[in-house]
């Protein structure tokens, strides 16, 4: 299996920077080598590097209520034809990718993102899945309420990242 984590975060100390090099560690120690894309580090998502993949791994945190603008650029440069263009599914990049996990944080409260509308969610679900492959799986694994968010919490949900990660093979 070929896995891509896409790290959209601008800074390396960030929580989001830390779950996903947790993400990293787990698919390898399934034995998958994954290719690492940091968005707003210099790293480019491009149609070579995800039409590879067959894992996915998204790791951000949701600003404003949805997928922040360094995540959703890339995204929309590299899908537009197939969700705007007319372009058939079956030519998609990322029509190879059988599992896609998303792993997010939020500032507020599960309830929030509810009456947010839950962009982000929906934008997965809705778009990006149905231009991987026809039985992909699409897994969110989301954090509500980081900002007060304690230590323990925290931990709780890196340790739930590495435990869905782990059981990639």
């Amino acid at each position: 299996m070929t896995a891509v984590v896409v790290q959209a975060h601008p800074f390396d100390e960030s929580y989001s920077a830390g779950l996903a090099e947790v993400a990293t560690q787990a698919l390898r120690s399934a034995g998958v080598d994954p290719l690492i894309v940091r968005l707003g580090q210099g790293g480019v998502l491009d149609r070579a590097t995800v039409e590879r993949a067959h894992h996915l791994v998204v790791v951000y945190p949701t600003w404003w209520g949805t997928v922040p603008a360094m995540l959703l650029g890339p995204l929309t440069d590299l899908l537009a034809p197939w969700v705007d263009g007319g372009e058939p599914g079956s030519t998609s990049p990322l029509r190879a990718v059988q599992r896609l996990t998303v792993i997010t944080t939020h500032g507020g409260s599960r309830i929030i993102n509810l009456l947010q509308g839950e962009a982000g969610r929906h934008f997965w679900k809705r778009t990006v899945v149905g231009l991987c492959a026809a039985d992909a799986d699409l897994e969110v694994l989301a954090l509500y309420g980081i900002v007060d968010a304690g230590e323990a919490r925290l931990a709780r949900f890196v340790d739930r990242v590495r435990a869905v990660l782990s059981a990639t093979a």
